[in-house]
């Protein structure tokens, strides 16, 4: 929910009923008196950070970055998609909201055309948003599948709180090609409500919709319950230019955040170390239990040990594209990870840490200290080098966020 917008009154959201109505409340109804743990923090001051983002084209479409706002845009036909490589992750009765910057282009001249966008929190086309279809007014995005119909954007005429065209109870008139700040926030359980927000010129959160899903439906509300951040834009109908603009996107757990999984470990040994080798690689499962995989993966603790009459040199590499891999899963039923000692070092990962053991020597290095997260499909390989021949044993521990 909102933060306090100063020391002693906390924000405000106008009713349609033209009463205005203390924000001191989650999703799930609980006092706001936790504060919000982050899941996901952008800004887009510098550049499309392939770190965090990933993006797809096709046709003509195209992503962009300039002035501190990242885009999505086509200009004939196409499509374009900016998403964040790390889900928001949800937890079990907790809410989650998501807040982003953003402004659309001009739909007012599309009548006839077939043109969609979107941004909010997603999976595939599974979640809830903000964007316009055609030249239908502004609306609210949600799609319960992956499927994309008219069906799934509720124009503003049709919101059931305040619609955000000059006549309700707020008096506020949102004009999507400006850059405004909107706000969602939601329950889960497969069945919880969900709340779409405008803020207004004077900074307080405008209700607008709520999705009222409880005792109406025998299926949960979305597919998939962990979400990314998404900007997508679509056209098939040539001389038309529409885009999306957006300037920074977070997203919250409503309360402490806890890691509650597994944890588990793995070890290998190798002989003979001279040039520089993969001793163990883990990695972070694309798909589980044949669903994408949404978890995250925290090593703790790498433990090397090395036997020989030279100091050895380890490196932590992340995606080292490795060939001739074979992977085991480390419990096929109850992990995302699978571990690889035989893959041939390509050296072109991005370096994580450095350090050497003396010869005959050992060392446990505390990884919780540098952050590491590792995501779906991300890997983690440990490597040896040393200037003579050396044997190497290594560990490491790590925790799922299943």
């Amino acid at each position: 929910m909102p933060q306090i917008i100063n020391k002693t009154n906390y924000s405000t959201i106008r009713n349609n009923n033209g009463s205005n109505q203390s924000l001191q409340k989650h999703a799930f109804n609980e006092l706001a008196v936790e504060s919000l743990s982050p899941e996901l923090q952008l800004d887009f001051t510098y550049n499309i950070n392939t770190d965090l983002l990933s993006t797809l084209t096709t046709g003509d479409g195209a992503t962009s970055h300039s002035n501190q706002f990242v885009s999505v845009s086509t200009t004939t036909t196409g499509s374009a998609t900016i998403s964040s490589k790390k889900y928001i992750k949800y937890r079990a009765g907790q809410g989650l909201m998501g807040k982003f910057a953003a402004k659309f282009s001009d739909n007012s001249t599309f009548s006839g055309i077939t043109y969609i966008n979107y941004i909010g929190f997603f999976k595939g086309n599974s979640g809830f948003g903000f964007g316009t279809y055609g030249a239908d007014d502004f609306s609210i995005y949600y799609s319960k599948t992956d499927g994309i119909s008219s069906g799934n954007y509720i124009t503003r005429s049709n919101w059931n709180r305040d619609k955000c065209d000059g006549t309700g109870s707020s008096g506020f008139n949102l004009d999507l090609t400006q850059l405004n700040v909107f706000m969602i926030d939601w329950q889960f359980l497969g069945a919880g409500v969900v709340r779409w927000f405008v803020e207004s010129t004077q900074g307080e959160w405008i209700l607008c919709h709520v999705l009222e899903y409880p005792n109406t439906d025998t299926t949960p509300h979305i597919e998939f319950p962990h979400l990314q951040l998404k900007m997508y834009t679509v056209s098939s109908t040539s001389n038309i230019s529409s885009s999306i603009h957006c300037s920074s996107a977070a997203a919250f757990i409503q309360g402490k955040k806890e890691i509650l999984g597994t944890i588990n470990s793995i070890s290998n040994s190798k002989s003979t170390v001279t040039t520089e080798v993969n001793v163990l690689t883990i990695r972070n499962k694309s798909t589980y239990q044949s669903q994408d995989n949404a978890n995250l993966i925290f090593p703790k603790f790498l433990s090397v040990a090395n036997d020989g009459t030279k100091i050895v040199k380890y490196r932590l590499l992340l995606n080292d594209p490795l060939t001739s891999t074979s992977y085991t899963d480390i419990s096929t039923n109850t992990s995302v990870v699978e571990y690889d000692t035989s893959g041939t070092l390509v050296s072109t990962g991005k370096v994580l840490a450095i350090f050497t053991c003396a010869k005959d020597d050992s060392k446990t290095i505390d990884l919780s200290e540098l952050g590491i997260e590792l995501n779906p499909g991300d890997s983690l390989t440990i490597t040896a080098q040393s200037s003579a021949s050396t044997d190497i044993e290594c560990s490491i521990t790590w925790k799922e966020d299943l």
